[in-house]
Order: structure tokens, then sequence, then C-alpha cells
């Protein structure tokens, strides 16, 4: 009996002290990181000047601080993984963080409170996890591979009911492999409101919410596509390349990525492919 006692008095305390951190999810972990990072970041902008044509802004500064509380987290919580950019090698396989510290780095620097701060997980280069916070409005994105997307605990759903680009707002985001007047004044006669802008991560995950119906990146980093094509996709949103072809988040050249609804990709992508160049 006495035996019997000291073994279960064991088997709950090793459970006390270990199930805390193993029913933790790596998503959750991985919150809790981009609140801390997006606190950090909303302190340095409370503290910018806005950038002028001579001043020297401190954006590097602090991108420099939040990849280094980046790598402390991955080197404390997941020690076999690796954070791109650490080193000079091209080999994602396994699995591999990226991080964008300051998506919408002009706004940042301009003192314009638009920006997030993302980190996202790559299994063998393929996005399976993601985290994008935006500390305006406390907005907290999350997707998962096969999980579903949300924001701030909300199912993400991108409808299906809208057919037509008229009055919808369009992104557009880097006009590098693609003419942009052209695209722009094409998007405008099918009636959509179309916007220039410097924010891919962000006007992705409002893709994912709905507020925004499609996003078009002319060329862009695996910072940026990884985030944005995870939350979408997971939103039940469809992610191709500028041709329409299944994206490569490795790519170069002008493959960029188009982001938007099942119902209105065709009618963007044919628009898209006659502005390429």
């Amino acid at each position: 009996m006495l035996v019997f006692f000291c073994s279960i008095c064991y088997i709950y305390t090793i459970t006390y002290r270990i199930a805390p951190m193993a029913i933790i999810a790596k998503i959750d972990l991985v919150k809790s990181l981009c609140r801390e990072a997006g606190d950090l970041l909303q302190a340095a902008f409370n503290k910018t000047v806005p950038s002028k044509s001579k001043q020297v802004t401190k954006l590097p500064e602090i991108e420099m601080r939040l990849l280094y509380l980046v790598a402390a987290f991955i080197q404390k919580n997941f020690p076999g993984d690796r954070l791109y950019g650490q080193d000079e090698t091209a080999d994602f396989k396994g699995n591999v963080w990226v991080c964008d510290p300051v998506d919408g780095s002009y706004f940042f620097t301009h003192g314009i409170p638009l920006y997030t701060f993302s980190l996202s997980l790559l299994k063998d280069g393929k996005p399976v996890l993601t985290a994008i916070y935006q500390p305006v409005g406390d907005r907290m994105y999350e997707a998962e591979k096969g999980k579903g997307a949300s924001l701030n605990g909300r199912k993400l759903v991108i409808s299906s009911a809208n057919h037509s680009l008229e009055k919808r707002l369009v992104i557009l985001s880097s006009n590098q492999g693609m003419n942009l007047g052209n695209l722009y004044n094409d998007l405008l006669k099918l009636g959509s409101k179309t916007i220039v802008t410097y924010s891919s991560i962000q006007h992705g995950a409002y893709v994912a919410t709905g507020e925004v119906s499609a996003l078009i990146i002319g060329l862009s980093k695996i910072q940026d596509m990884a985030p944005v094509a995870l939350i979408v996709t997971e939103a039940g949103g469809v992610v191709t390349d500028l041709h329409g072809n299944k994206l490569d988040i490795f790519g170069q050249g002008s493959h960029g990525m188009i982001a938007t609804s099942p119902n209105l990709f065709s009618q963007i992508q044919t628009t898209v492919s006659r502005s390429l160049t």
C-alpha cells in the first residue's frame, strides 16, 4: 500500500510539474512572444519622430532588438529549430522560423500607426504556423496548417458571396514585375477601390478577415509571403503567383503573389496577367 501511495504521489508530482508546460500549444507560445514584441514596437513607435529627407530613424535599431528577442525565444523553447537570416545557409529542411519585425516600416518611420510584427514557422520549406500582431487595435491573427485561421479567437472564413469587384477594396504592394499604372487603371475600370500601399502582411491579414478583397504583390520576401499565404489559405482563400500558378514562396523575379477569395480569383488574375512586364 505504501509503495502504491508513493507511486501515486510521484506520478502526481511529475504531472504537476510537467503538465502545465506540456499543454501549452506552440501557437500560444508564439502569440505570447508576438505580444511582447508588439509592446516593444509600440513603445518605440511612440518615441519615433516622423522621418524627413535628411533624418535618420531608429528603425534598424528596433528591428535588430526584435530579432534578438525572437532568436532567444527559439533557442529557449525550440532549441532544434533555426531562425532564417541567422546564418548564410539557404537550407530550409526541418523547422525554420521567419520573422518580419516591422511590416509597414514606411508607415512606422513616418509616424503612421499601420504596422505589424509577424513570426512564422516553415517545416521543410512550407508554412505551417503563423502569428501576426497589430499593436494598434490589439489584433492578433493566427493560423495553423489544417486548423484554420482566427482573429482574437474568432474563426476567419472568407466569404464566397462576392462575384464582382464593384466597390471592393484591392491593395497593390510593390510594383516590381508589374506595370503598376496599367494594373491600377484596369482595376478601377472594374469598379474596385484600389490602393497602392507598403504593408503586405497586414493587408494579407485583412484579406483573411474580408476587410480587403484582394492583395497583389509584385516581388516580395519570404518573410512577407509565408504568413500571408498561410493565413489566407486557412481562411478559405486562394493564393497563387502572379501567373495563377501554385505559389512558390522562394520564387524569384516576377512570381509575386495574388491573395483573394475563390470567387474573385479568375477576374483578378486575368487583370493582373495583362500588366506583367
